[in-house]
């Protein structure tokens, strides 16, 4: 097990890992923010709250899904980004798991609002975000690694300090 924690908090496998989740997050935010009208419509068909909750959701959570995406990619504030980003990944699971268990046959509206272009709701929507969530934890307990924003800045701080302390 200890081999395996070595191996997933690598940096670079942390890159991959935020390169790959925060690339998704940034992708599926980008019709969202386009449409809202229709993602909210895509929301309303879980059937888990009403419209205006919705209507305010479909508004906020693409922006917040771009945000958090790039900064997960660029590694600035990388754990909080994995945390949310892992947070808004277990309400997808619930609401997935809620369409799938009541069989409700929709378009997941994760990457687009057309209907006809989305995935549907199935176990593999479930697995896909699943992983995906399994990501974020060695981001969230170790942060962005060795090759992130974060890093760079955190070493030109210490090097500052170090400098500064020579004198």
């Amino acid at each position: 097990m200890k081999r395996l924690w070595s191996l997933v908090t690598h940096p670079a496998v942390l890159l991959v890992l935020r390169l790959v989740v925060g690339a998704t997050f940034i992708y599926a935010s980008l019709d969202k923010i386009q449409h809202p009208a229709a993602f909210a419509r895509a929301v309303s068909y879980y059937h888990l709250a009403p419209n205006d909750v919705i209507n305010l959701f479909a508004l906020i959570l693409p922006w917040v899904e771009l945000v958090a995406g790039v900064t997960l990619v660029a590694g600035v504030a990388a754990r909080g980004s994995a945390l949310l980003i892992g947070a808004m990944l277990v309400v997808f699971v619930i609401a997935l798991g809620w369409a799938i268990a009541k069989g409700i046959d929709i378009s997941c509206g994760c990457f687009s609002t057309s209907p006809e272009e989305g995935h549907k709701v199935d176990m593999g929507l479930v697995v896909r975000d699943v992983l995906m969530l399994a990501a974020m934890i060695p981001i969230v307990i170790r942060g962005a690694g060795a090759l992130s924003i974060e890093a760079l800045f955190g070493r030109r701080a210490g090097a500052v300090s170090a400098k500064e302390d020579e004198r």
